[in-house]
C-alpha cells in the first residue's frame, strides 16, 4: 500500500488491467437502471445483488450512492443490506417533486453479499405517489480493494 498522495517513478509496466483511484475513490459498481415503487406497495427488492470478492482488507469501507426521486414532502428510501442485515439507508425528501442524491458509507469484507430494497414514499393528499432510484454506485479506495479482483472482469466489478 502507498501511504502518500504522490508517487514518483521512472517506469511502470502494467501486465494486467487495473484501476487507479481518484480523490474520491474508484467506482467499482454502477447500476444505471431505474427502479420505482408506489405508495402502498411492499419494498421493491428486485435490484441485483453484489458479492464482494476475496482478498479484501478486513474493515474496508465503500460509499454507496444513488439518485433518488421523491414527491414533494415525501421520502423515498433505498436500504442497503449486507448479508441480509440492514446496514445503511439512503433517502431524499424534497420540498418539490424532484431527483436528489444521497450516500452512505459502510464497512465490508470479502464474501459479503450486498443487496437493496426500495421503500415507497407515503401517500400524497390521499393519493398514490411513486418514488424511484437510479445510478446506484459503490465507490471505494483502491488501497482497500485487491488488484486481482478488480482486474478479473466480470467478477468485480459486476456489470449491468
Amino acid at each position: 500500500s502507498i501511504a502518500t498522495s504522490y508517487l514518483s517513478v521512472d517506469k511502470i509496466t502494467f501486465t494486467r488491467k487495473m484501476s487507479v483511484a481518484d480523490i474520491n475513490g474508484t467506482i467499482f459498481y454502477t447500476n444505471s437502471n431505474t427502479y420505482s415503487v408506489s405508495s402502498g406497495q411492499p419494498a421493491f427488492t428486485n435490484i441485483p445483488t453484489i458479492t464482494v470478492p476475496p482478498g479484501l482488507v478486513d474493515g474496508s469501507t465503500i460509499t454507496i450512492a444513488a439518485n433518488i426521486y421523491s414527491p414533494a414532502y415525501r421520502t423515498t428510501t433505498l436500504t442497503c443490506f449486507i448479508n441480509g442485515v440492514s446496514t445503511a439507508s439512503l433517502s431524499y425528501t424534497p420540498e418539490v417533486s424532484r431527483w436528489g442524491s444521497s450516500s452512505n458509507t459502510v464497512t465490508i469484507k470479502s464474501g459479503d453479499v450486498i443487496s437493496f430494497a426500495l421503500s415507497p414514499p407515503g401517500y400524497l393528499g390521499g393519493g398514490v405517489s411513486t418514488g424511484s432510484v437510479k445510478d446506484i454506485t459503490l465507490r471505494g479506495n483502491i488501497v482497500d480493494m485487491p488488484m486481482i479482483s478488480i482486474a478479473n472482469d466480470p467478477v468485480w466489478p459486476p456489470s449491468i
